[in-house]
């Protein structure tokens, strides 16, 4: 724009934008559950006691057991009516403790960074935030909104910010598992676009960190990620994998 020419125009092709998506967390597997007939089990320990105090007039032989005998048939009759109906479900204590199958690790852990990058495409910070406490939880909350948002502007170039278009787990080996706490060290590389100056390049990190993820709230979420190594791919070297690659 220049004094003598002061007027611009430019043409928007994005006629229908759509706000970035977040990929699907899949549910942490429950522990099993066994389904007690509770009114069955109350009939059949009040049979068993009708039966004990029946064999006892019978063997005393003081009087009949018959009206007795007939309670207990009500009771039986009772208690085979509501077995299928009036059930209550607790934790099945005979059952192994449910665990993560190794192969669901890497697409949950894919799907769990892509969804951190994928929150600061907003600009409301209110919006950033609450999109990542979908995946990250603690302390640790705090911690990445801070660290990621300044590593995504780019202050020393015009303060333009990086466009990430595809997050890929690149490699993935288990540290610590039990039943409710796993950890694993990750590699991972995150693609996008950077604008700055004028003019738009690719560019692409890889990252390695120890992450450790829990069920909180029935939710896969990211406790603690202790970085390890952080490295940007050049062009020529990098070789894109199809496999558990989560796209924009």
């Amino acid at each position: 724009l220049t004094p003598e020419d002061p007027v611009l125009l430019w043409r928007n092709y994005l006629t229908n934008p759509t706000s970035p998506q977040l990929s699907r967390i899949p549910p942490p597997p429950q522990q099993p559950v066994a389904d007690i007939p509770l009114l069955s089990a109350i009939c059949g320990v009040t049979l068993i006691v009708l039966i004990c105090i029946a064999m006892r007039q019978w063997t005393a032989k003081r009087r009949s057991p018959r009206f007795v005998l007939s309670i207990a048939a009500a009771v039986l009759i009772v208690g085979l009516i509501s077995w299928p109906v009036l059930k209550v479900s607790i934790a099945d204590p005979f059952a192994q403790p449910p665990q993560l199958s190794e192969t669901d690790v890497r697409p949950l852990l894919g799907s769990l960074l892509h969804n951190v990058y994928r929150a600061f495409d907003h600009h409301d910070e209110s919006i950033i935030y609450d999109r990542l406490a979908q995946s990250v939880t603690g302390d640790l909350l705090s911690d990445v909104y801070l660290e990621t948002r300044k590593s995504m502007e780019l202050r020393n170039q015009g303060g333009m910010r990086i466009s990430v278009k595809e997050v890929t787990v690149t490699d993935l080996a288990s540290v610590q598992s039990d039943p409710e706490v796993y950890t694993f060290e990750c590699r991972w590389r995150v693609s996008g676009w950077i604008g700055h100056w004028g003019h738009i390049h690719h560019r692409e990190n890889e990252h390695l960190a120890l992450i450790t993820i829990a069920d909180r709230e029935g939710t896969w979420k990211i406790t603690t990620l202790e970085m390890l190594d952080e490295q940007r791919v050049e062009p020529a070297a990098m070789q894109p994998s199809s496999q558990d690659r989560i796209g924009a």
